[in-house]
């Protein structure tokens, strides 16, 4: 039997179908894709598949989940994904990821829902529009993105001045409200035990009096909810707490979340999480064979506010990068039985180190919190990113007492084994005999143990004790999870894509990607391809990296992540195993050498030049030269210019070569004639003699021609 997952489609016999969305403890949430309207059922797992099984309903298996670079979509596209994002965001921390109850005609189902929509500044049916493609989607982010306003957005309506309803009151003009702003500023701001009372009283008396004292018609004075309504607009409810207390006491009484009280925030797992980083007191070595001191790691640590839950960590010897954090939320959402396994610990119950997606994460104004890249992953995964003022380690106190506790239960048995302690002077290099993957195991043993075990949680309710919760983190978590439904990463791949870093100047043309002196190239991407070929000029890619490999660019097309390597262009591919940073450093060193040997490069740029110049002026010939029989004239020259560089003459010219004089060749030719000559006189007697007789008598028979003499050649010649 398949699978059921999310963003199956379901199809009866009548050609209904439902699209599953969200699926929770052996159920299934489906909403008809057939139907205007947001259409909702809940079936049992069995249930379905029975159905299956039976040939009464069809599973639809649709491709992974389409996946989008919010950094392609325009300003107003991307500021309008967020919006949305965040307001699906509360309303899923209301109802649930299963959103059950959301169409209910219910009085306090309708107020809440009206609060969320004014407080996002949506009007009803693009509201209603919103939850019911982001449903119909299967609860994915690219339900989010408005197709039809890719390209730019509606313009709302123009503000309008709030009238009085029938209880009194005026028509508000701009000078009624520059009275609401100098009453705020000279009765509120100053008192910081002042309330709205006061000081809407105070305006009267200033502002609404007639010439003889006495206060004006009420139809002529604005009501205390237009009063408010004034000031609300100017000032936002961070500067009016501000201004009844301080700075210093809003960011601590304020310091869970703005709007939502302390008791709240606390019983929700998955809402807040804060996390922290914390340099090692430990002295590692390269690895078993090579005792090379590496010095201390970096632990990043998340943990859940509500539950005490670790949710994810990390080890490296990223320190204030971005990298460190991002392995953190690489553990959030990868497989934490496979990654134990990589470890070599077999994690038997999952359970215990459960996941979600924060809707919040608290944190210091550490360089890698602060960086445009991780504001960049909040937004674009629906996070809220609280920064902490510094010096305030108690903000995050949570996180940080983590820390201290797992210090005291690691260091006594380090002692010795590369221990650093500060009170104890003594060469702690020396005895350092861990690697950085057998501290990472160790912190992950110690992640597992602190999720089952018993802790002190003040936030125990009485339905914890009559129920006989027994409180260690997980347990809470699974306790508090079913009401409060944290928010699951569905789309794991986009998440990862999330956290990946963006590669700004990256360039496509006819040699491929582009991208800080490398060049990629994707073959089995037909469309890239095309446009390769098809490039006249260089243009913007959008493209991203992971910064641990600059062997291999990741990009979007149709929806799903591409992944180009590099190529043999000028050598590319011979950075294929080689992270970013070593790529850098390389090419901090080449252009260390050039400017190293800079000064000697000018010199013989320089005297390249003036060499060139005075060959020239120092031979040239002034005058008319003569422009008649230039074709003569050239091919006499060449034949005198082929004569002086024989190409033969470099072998004769060699003194190892073995090579013979013309004359004595002449002189083997002589003695081979001469030699020749003396064989053919021998077999001329020999012949003579034998025929003496019968040539005599020819001789003496044939007639000799007139005028002709025989000589002793001819005779030989006849022979």
């Amino acid at each position: 039997m398949e699978k059921l997952e999310i963003r199956n489609i379901i199809k009866d016999i009548n050609g209904n179908e439902a699209r599953i969305y969200h699926i929770e403890n052996g159920n299934i949430y489906t909403v008809l894709l057939n139907e205007t309207k947001i259409m909702q059922n809940i079936y049992s797992i069995k249930e379905i598949q029975m159905g299956i099984l039976d040939g009464k309903l069809e599973l639809i298996k649709e491709d992974s989940e389409d996946i989008f670079d919010i950094n392609q979509l325009t300003e107003k596209d991307r500021e309008k994904y967020i919006t949305r994002k965040n307001m699906l965001t509360e309303i899923e921390n209301k109802f649930g990821p299963g959103l059950i109850g959301i169409c209910s005609k219910k009085k306090e189902t309708t107020t809440l829902l009206n609060e969320i929509k004014n407080k996002y500044n949506f009007k009803t049916t693009n509201f209603w529009d919103v939850i019911s493609k982001y449903i119909k989607s299967g609860c994915a982010d690219i339900g989010l993105i408005d197709q039809r306003y890719k390209n730019g957005s509606k313009t709302g309506n123009p503000t309008k001045i709030r009238k009085a309803r029938n209880d009194g009151g005026k028509t508000m003009t701009p000078e009624d409200i520059n009275h609401c702003i100098d009453a705020y500023t000279k009765f509120f701001k100053p008192h910081k035990k002042g309330n709205w009372q006061d000081c809407y009283d105070r305006m009267q008396v200033e502002f609404y009096l007639d010439v003889n004292g006495n206060l004006l018609p009420l139809s002529q004075i604005p009501t205390m909810r237009q009063f408010r309504y004034a000031i609300k607009d100017l000032t936002t409810r961070k500067n009016v707490l501000i201004d009844k207390t301080d700075i210093r006491n809003y960011q601590n009484n304020e310091r869970i979340t703005l709007g939502s009280s302390t008791t709240e925030a606390l019983m929700i797992p998955g809402h807040i999480y804060e996390v922290d980083e914390q340099e090692m007191d430990i002295s590692l070595i390269k690895s078993e064979d090579d005792k090379s001191v590496i010095s201390r790691p970096i632990c990043h640590l998340m943990i859940d506010v509500a539950t005490r839950l670790i949710v994810a960590f990390s080890v490296s010897l990223d320190n204030n990068s971005i990298k460190g954090i991002q392995g953190c939320l690489a553990n959030l959402a990868e497989d934490k039985v496979e990654y134990c396994k990589k470890l070599g610990i077999i994690l038997e119950k999952p359970e215990i180190w459960p996941s979600a997606m924060p809707n919040t994460i608290r944190a210091d104004n550490g360089s890698e919190y602060i960086s445009d890249d991780f504001k960049r992953i909040c937004n674009e995964n629906g996070i809220n990113l609280h920064l902490m003022p510094p010096g305030m380690g108690s903000f995050k106190g949570i996180v940080e007492g983590e820390f201290a506790r797992l210090g005291l239960d690691r260091n006594p048995v380090l002692e010795g084994k590369g221990y650093i302690s500060f009170n104890d002077k003594h060469d702690y290099h020396k005895e350092a005999g861990l690697t950085l993957k057998m501290i990472e195991k160790l912190v992950c043993i110690q992640v597992l143990y602190h999720n089952i075990t018993l802790i002190k949680y003040p936030e125990m309710t009485k339905e914890m004790i009559e129920d006989g919760l027994h409180t260690t983190p997980y347990e809470i978590w699974n306790y508090l999870a079913p009401t409060t439904s944290p928010r699951p990463i569905r789309n794991k791949e986009q998440f990862f894509f999330s956290i990946l870093r963006q590669c700004k100047g990256a360039t496509l043309s006819k040699n491929g990607i582009h991208y800080k002196g490398l060049y990629y190239n994707n073959l089995n991407d037909l469309e890239l391809q095309q446009d390769i070929e098809n490039s006249k000029k260089s243009v913007r890619f959008t493209c991203r990296i992971d910064e641990r490999d600059c062997g291999h660019l990741y990009y979007i097309r149709n929806n799903k992540i591409y992944v180009a390597s590099l190529t043999t262009k000028y050598n590319s591919s011979q950075y294929i195993d080689t992270t970013w940073s070593e790529y850098f450093e390389l090419q901090k060193r080449r252009k260390q050498i050039e400017k190293e040997n800079e000064y000697n490069d000018r010199t013989v740029r320089l005297s390249k030049k003036q060499a060139i110049t005075n060959h020239i002026e120092s031979n040239y010939v002034p005058g008319i030269a003569d422009k008649n029989d230039v074709r003569s004239n050239r091919a006499e020259v060449k034949i005198e210019n082929h004569k002086k560089n024989l190409l033969a003459k470099r072998i004769i010219d060699n003194p190892n070569n073995l090579i013979g004089d013309i004359n004595d060749v002449k002189i083997i030719e002589q003695e081979n004639l001469e030699q020749h000559l003396k064989s053919k006189e021998h077999q001329t007697l020999e012949i003579l003699e034998e025929n003496a007789d019968g040539i005599q008598e020819n001789i003496n028979d044939e007639e000799p021609l007139a005028g002709t003499e025989w000589t002793e050649d001819d005779i030989l010649e006849m022979f």
